[in-house]
């Protein structure tokens, strides 16, 4: 509900916005669900970028370097009663983010910035999904049948400009930032059927995904070296990405042919990360409170994903 909730806010604040999907997979529907929930997990890591300046004045600058580790415990679960649902747990599913920005002011209250950040994962996730026996009905699941592995990477460029809210110098700053982004993704996946009730498949696909993006920042100064950081980052894709299946194994239903291919656009769905960063103002190091809870809020908007992010920025220049 909350998904659809997000989707459809933001289709008021955007009405020209489609969220339709170009193709589907016919045959190979249940890669759908987790191929959606693989780019939904992976522009969460993506959004949740190093913020631009926060309280900058006349030239300053500023130059940030984030590391980040995550781990995914679920990539995707839906409860449709009666073993319809669908469940998706990670196994050993990670990777790695490296995030960088640099910011300039071009006034007391506005400024320029560039964000470049790129992540790979690895991993598999092990799946149970619902199929029909030869009269039609649906399989109750007691283990799993889908393992879905490989690798996927993106690497985004965004560009846009910054407003701080707050003119005086106060203990609050609240910039606002607003942009544009270019991603490029890859996928490499494939996905074996331990049953006969789907076939096993390759995945792949690679290209380019543009977007605009969107944040909020409260930075509080705490005694005279810290800071609290209350944030908010989403992306607005315009596009899904496109993948490619192919049929690899049946397991003896010959419903299905080896050889077979499709081709399907994922729908574009907007993401949205929030963040709590604290900080030491001296030497310019950071971190974000919120990452190893994530599971708090995905789960809720990503249809059960779960997982917890690590990282560490590191800020260089004449403002923090």
């Amino acid at each position: 509900m909350y998904r659809e909730l997000w989707a459809a806010l933001l289709l008021i604040i955007f009405p020209t916005l489609a969220f339709a999907e170009d193709g589907r997979l016919a045959t190979m529907q249940y890669l759908e669900h987790p191929l959606t929930a693989t780019y939904d997990m992976l522009n969460v890591i993506a959004g949740d970028t190093t913020a631009p300046l926060t309280d900058a004045n006349g030239h300053d600058w500023k130059m940030s370097v984030k590391p980040t580790y995550f781990k995914v415990d679920k990539l995707f679960y839906t409860d449709q009663g009666s073993g319809g649902g669908a469940d998706y747990k990670g196994d050993n599913l990670e990777g790695y983010a490296l995030s960088m920005a640099y910011a300039k002011s071009i006034t007391d209250r506005w400024q320029f910035y560039t964000m470049i950040n790129a992540l790979k994962n690895k991993g598999r996730a092990n799946g149970r999904v619902p199929g029909q026996d030869s009269n039609g009905n649906i399989s109750v699941l007691t283990a799993d049948n889908i393992i879905l592995e490989g690798t996927n990477s993106v690497a985004n460029m965004s560009f846009g400009f910054g407003f701080d809210t707050i003119e005086t110098p106060v203990k609050w700053t609240i910039p606002i930032f607003f942009g544009v982004f270019v991603q490029r993704y890859k996928t490499d996946l494939t996905a074996t059927s331990l049953t006969s009730f789907f076939p096993s498949a390759t995945v792949k696909g690679e290209g380019f995904q543009y977007g605009v993006s969107m944040g909020v920042q409260f930075k509080r100064k705490l005694f005279e070296n810290f800071f609290i950081a209350p944030y908010f980052f989403a992306g607005i894709p315009f596009a899904g990405p496109k993948l490619e299946a192919t049929i690899t194994d049946t397991k003896g239903n010959f419903d299905f042919v080896v050889g077979h291919k499709e081709t399907a656009k994922l729908s574009a769905i907007p993401f949205a990360t929030p963040g709590l960063s604290l900080g030491y103002t001296p030497w310019g190091l950071s971190f974000n409170a919120l990452g190893p809870a994530y599971s708090i809020y995905s789960a809720e908007l990503f249809n059960g994903l779960k997982m917890s992010t690590y990282s560490l920025t590191m800020t260089f220049g004449n403002s923090q």
